[in-house]
């Protein structure tokens, strides 16, 4: 009896120890996997001087508000390849005009604005364009972007507001020279040619106004919104927005 039961004990002592090493043997593979699997979600834009933008995170969206002229367009959306499996992106742009007057009072946004439809971006190798506004990079144009073969053709499509646009640029026109007018006594010996200039707007007949160029107004863009979604490598859908202001 004595040695059934000494045989019984070590039957369950090597069991335990076995099951003690396929615990640990599994504890070692789940830490390994972990490490194969660790997932990069960062997404990085190149070539951004952090100072140009104030920059606020939550928790699927980056906001890059811009603090001088520089902006986001024209760069690059690094993303780690090994982290997806999937992986799409896609843009829409806020357009408007800016107001000039005299040189002395800087260029500011009419209330106009017209939004353009979602269009893809490309990912390839790690990076995702982002089209350029201005065409100060090798990027992709906007207006190409948009499906438009040159500047020119696309700011003509804003003709179609025109009217709109017209109202808001002589408003906004003749409240600032007025009050130049009013306040004329700054300007006589520093700058008698502003008086003229707000002088000569105000005769102006309305109608002798035909076009964008004629009002004083540049078209740009107010945001871009950046969508990035996708498959981790974990299986889970991948989210993030990118919005500059």
């Amino acid at each position: 009896m004595k040695k059934i039961i000494n045989i019984i004990f070590g039957l369950i002592i090597l069991t335990s120890c076995n099951q003690n090493q396929e615990s640990k043997a599994t504890k070692s593979k789940d830490i390994e996997s972990a490490i194969m699997t660790s997932i990069d979600t960062t997404l990085t834009i190149h070539g951004l001087n952090a100072e140009d933008f104030k920059i606020i995170k939550s928790t699927d969206t980056i906001f890059y508000l811009k603090q001088l002229y520089e902006g986001i367009d024209g760069k690059t959306v690094g993303y780690d390849e090994n982290s997806f499996t999937a992986i799409k992106a896609k843009v829409i742009f806020d357009f408007s005009f800016v107001q000039y007057t005299i040189d002395d009072n800087p260029a500011y946004p009419i209330a106009y604005s017209r939004q353009s439809e979602w269009t893809e971006l490309n990912c390839i190798n790690g990076e995702i364009e982002i089209p350029d506004f201005y065409g100060n990079t090798q990027s992709r144009r906007v207006h190409e972007q948009l499906n438009y073969p040159n500047f020119e053709e696309f700011k003509k499509s804003f003709n179609q507001d025109f009217e709109i646009i017209k109202r808001e640029s002589i408003d906004e026109q003749s409240d600032f020279y007025k009050n130049l007018i009013q306040n004329k006594s700054r300007y006589v010996e520093c700058c008698p040619e502003y008086i003229t200039q707000a002088e000569t707007f105000l005769k102006t007949n309305i109608t002798d106004f035909n076009s964008i160029d004629e009002l004083g107004l540049e078209l740009f863009y107010k945001s871009i919104v950046i969508e990035v979604t996708g498959k981790l490598i974990n299986g889970k859908n991948f989210k993030r927005i990118i919005i500059e202001k």
